[in-house]
C-alpha cells in the first residue's frame, strides 16, 4: 500500500451503517481514501457472536478499499485479536493489522497476520510520557520490521477542547518525536473534534462545532508543507467520538433525533427531542427539509453532492425507509467523507 498526503484516513467503528456508507462510497471513490476499520469493545455478546456481527456485510462494504486498516484493539486480548484476524482471512478482507507501540495485547496476532507489513499507531499518551523517540526504533528492531512496510499513525486522539492553533501544536509535538518521516510506507496524523455526545446541542435546536483536527491540518502543517521532511496524510473520526456509543441501550435509554453534517469549517449538528416523545419518521422528515431550505445556514451541498445529500433531499420529499437514527449515520457518514475528499481536492497539490 502506497498513498500521500493528498488522500485520506477515516477512522471509523465496524458498525452497520458505517459499513453501509463505505460499500456505497466504494463505487465512485475506489482509491481516493483508506479507512482504518475499529473492531469495537465487545459488551454481553460471547466473542463468537460479536464476530458474526462485526464481519456481517464487512467484506462487500470494504471490497472497493484495497487494503484497508483493521484495529482489534479495543478487544483487549489476544484470543480475540486473533479471532478477529483469523476470520478477515477466511473472509478474504485485504487488509492491514494495527500495532500499538505500548499495547498490553493483540500485537502478537496482528504482527502474525501482517504479511505485508503493520500499521504502527501512536497516541498522545505515549506522545506524552516521551516514549515514542527511543520506543519507535526499539519496537521496529524487536519485531524485525522496517519503516518501508510500516504504515505509521499518529493518532492525537480527542482534540475537542484544543483551538486549531492547539491542534498544531500537538501535531508538531508527534512530528517532533517520530524519527525518519519520510522512510514510512505511509504517514498518517489523525484527531477527532467531533463531540463524545450531542448532549451539548439543545433539544429542538442546532449547534456549529469547529473541526479543529481539519483547521490544524489544513492551516498548520499543509500551510507550511514546503517546511516538512514530509506532509503527513490527514485522517479523522467521521462523526463519531473516539469513545463510540458501545454503552447506549436503547431499551433503557432514550434518543433524540439528530443529523451531524460537516459543512465547511465546521459541523452541524441539528437534534430534535426523544423518538419516544414524537417518531423518528416525523422528526427526520422535518430535519431534512430545515437543512434542505438552509434554515439553519447555508449548510447544504445539494442533492448532486454525495448519495448522503441526496437521500436529505428525498427524505425532506417524505420518502420512506429514511426516518430512522441508523439510517441517518449512514447519511451522515457518507456526507463527511466526501466532504473531506472534496476539502482535500480544492487545495493545491504541486
Amino acid at each position: 500500500m502506497k498513498f500521500g498526503a493528498a488522500h485520506y484516513v477515516p477512522v471509523l467503528k465496524i458498525k452497520d451503517n458505517e459499513k453501509r456508507a463505505l460499500q456505497s462510497l466504494g463505487v465512485t471513490y475506489q482509491g481516493a481514501f483508506t479507512p482504518l476499520l475499529e473492531v469495537v469493545e465487545r459488551k454481553d455478546k460471547t466473542l463468537a457472536a460479536h464476530l458474526d456481527t462485526t464481519f456481517k456485510r464487512l467484506a462487500q462494504s470494504v471490497a472497493g478499499y484495497a487494503p484497508c486498516f483493521l484495529d482489534a484493539g479495543e478487544l483487549e486480548d489476544d484470543a480475540g485479536a486473533q479471532a478477529v484476524f483469523a476470520r478477515a482471512d477466511s473472509e478474504g478482507i485485504d487488509y492491514v493489522p494495527v500495532v500499538g507501540l505500548t499495547r498490553l495485547s493483540g500485537n502478537g496476532p496482528a504482527l502474525a497476520h501482517g504479511t505485508t507489513g503493520v500499521a504502527l499507531r501512536l497516541t498522545r499518551d505515549e506522545l506524552e510520557d516521551s516514549v515514542i523517540p527511543a520506543g519507535v526504533p526499539a519496537f521496529l528492531k524487536a519485531h524485525r520490521l522496517r519503516a518501508e512496510n510500516t504504515d505509521l499513525v499518529m493518532d492525537m486522539g480527542d482534540v475537542g477542547m484544543l483551538i486549531p492553533v492547539g491542534v498544531m501544536a500537538l501535531a508538531n509535538s508527534f512530528l517532533s518525536a517520530v524519527p525518519h518521516h519520510t522512510a514510512w510506507r505511509t504517514f498518517t496524523l489523525s484527531g477527532c473534534a467531533f463531540p463524545n455526545s450531542m448532549s451539548k446541542v439543545p433539544r429542538n435546536s442546532f449547534l456549529l462545532v469547529n473541526r479543529s483536527e481539519w483547521l490544524g491540518w489544513r492551516d498548520g502543517l499543509y500551510a507550511n508543507r514546503g517546511k516538512l521532511a514530509r506532509l503527513p496524510t490527514f485522517s479523522d473520526c467521521g462523526i463519531q467520538h473516539p469513545s463510540g456509543v458501545e454503552g447506549y441501550d436503547p431499551i433503557t435509554m432514550a434518543a433524540s433525533a439528530a443529523a451531524r453534517h460537516a459543512s465547511g469549517d465546521s459541523w452541524l449538528l441539528v437534534k430534535g427531542v426523544s423518538t419516544r416523545q414524537v417518531a423518528p419518521t416525523v422528526q427526520f422528515k422535518a430535519i431534512a427539509k430545515r437543512l434542505v431550505n438552509n434554515v439553519h445556514g447555508p449548510h447544504y451541498a445539494g442533492a448532486r453532492h454525495c448519495t448522503g445529500c441526496a437521500d436529505i433531499a428525498a427524505a425532506a420529499k417524505g420518502a420512506p425507509k429514511l426516518g430512522s437514527l441508523g439510517i441517518w449515520r449512514r447519511i451522515g457518514t457518507e456526507h463527511h467523507i466526501v466532504t473531506v475528499l472534496r476539502d482535500l481536492g480544492a487545495l493545491h497539490w504541486p
